[in-house]
């Protein structure tokens, strides 16, 4: 007490001035959304209303009358949904690409974002496309199923469904669905693969967001199986050097002519695991007799590659020793640094398939080696 009074006046007044507080706030936001012009919606659907708060589009400025019609300033249902506000209610599948569309292919509409605007031509000659607008079958993923619906975030944000991490396991709600993908024929144990890949631990594991996922491999909006004759230019957006060497490969003769699937069918498709010489074997006898020419020439390259970096590590030992002598060996740290980037370029060049040039690489690197350990 002091004077009489309480010390702690506020124990009286704070419940009206905390109500008075979040009358305020409610005020404002309902006027917010009064100006929005969605706030008849809200009434009825509010759990809409928690999730559309934060859509990309609402952020934007876009309200529930632009995808769906009706009068959002009418307090009635027969006034909000009159046939005079071209109220569309629920869309079907087909209906909400073309809706998606009435705005992502206006390019004066997306300049101002940075989107493209060929995401419906895109759609429309993809599997999913051609499927749905072609055959009218609504089971096959379009916009809404990918992106969601009135929770759309960018993909640049991690909660997003097609946010890089996230887009292997949104792919798999329809891919890894046995019952669901029966009627086509099509496997299911796609994520199951690329999670064990060298492509999916980077990505997955370790957040490593140059690797792929389904998208860049299969496209965006325009997702379909790479053809037997495409593979190539596929892995190659990400590995040039390697398509370059392939390019002068038998390997790449039979792509063409449709008898391989060029990368596939030695690395594999979803489950691609970081390769070595053993490859050699186990992917040569897959098309090759043991004791035909082809197969003899890719063991061959496998002993030429395997005994190159056997003597590049007793370099190395050699190196290290003199290291723990206290010699000073700048100059055959730079010769074997030399050694090395030509076996590192090995695993490219061994694409050539031809024996003589994987020869002469390896010639290269040993010769160096050889140099730096008769110096020491």
């Amino acid at each position: 007490m002091l004077n009489g009074r309480s010390s702690k006046p506020w124990r009286k007044t704070g419940p009206v001035v905390l109500l008075a507080l979040l009358a305020i706030f409610a005020g404002a936001r309902a006027q917010a959304i009064r100006e929005d012009g969605s706030y008849s919606c809200t009434l009825c659907h509010s759990k809409i209303k928690a999730q559309f708060l934060d859509d990309i589009h609402f952020k934007r400025g876009i309200t529930c009358d632009r995808c769906h019609g009706g009068d959002p300033g009418a307090f009635e249902m027969e006034g909000a949904k009159a046939p005079s506000t071209r109220y569309r209610g629920k869309l079907s599948k087909a209906e909400g690409v073309r809706l998606c569309a009435s705005c992502h292919s206006d390019e004066e509409m997306m300049r101002q974002y940075g989107l493209s605007t060929d995401q419906y031509q895109q759609f429309a000659v993809s599997e999913h496309g051609r499927m749905l607008l072609g055959e009218g079958n609504a089971d096959v993923a379009a916009c809404v199923d990918c992106h969601g619906v009135h929770l759309i975030l960018p993909p640049s944000d991690p909660s997003s469904q097609v946010f890089r991490k996230n887009l292997p396991y949104t792919c798999a709600k329809c891919h890894s669905d046995e019952a669901y993908m029966a009627p086509y024929g099509t496997p299911t144990n796609q994520l199951d693969d690329y999670l064990q890949s060298v492509h999916g631990t980077e990505l997955i594991e370790k957040n490593n967001r140059a690797v792929p996922e389904c998208a860049r491999c299969h496209g965006v909006h325009g997702a379909s199986a790479p053809g037997t004759t495409e593979v190539y230019n596929v892995c190659g957006q990400c590995h040039p050097f390697i398509r370059e060497q392939f390019m002068k490969s038998p390997h790449f003769e039979a792509e063409k002519e449709g008898l391989i699937e060029g990368c596939v069918a030695c690395h594999g498709s979803h489950r691609i695991v970081r390769a070595d010489s053993e490859l050699f074997v186990k992917s040569c006898q897959e098309c090759h007799a043991r004791d035909s020419q082809a197969f003899r020439a890719g063991t061959e390259m496998k002993d030429l590659i395997d005994g190159a970096w056997r003597r590049y590590a007793e370099g190395r030992t050699e190196l290290d020793r003199a290291m723990n002598d206290g010699l000073i060996i700048v100059d055959e740290e730079l010769m074997l640094e030399e050694a090395h980037t030509l076996l590192i370029n090995l695993r490219t060049v061994q694409h050539t398939i031809d024996v003589r040039v994987v020869e002469g690489e390896v010639a290269k690197a040993k010769s160096i080696v050889n140099g730096v350990i008769t110096t020491l």
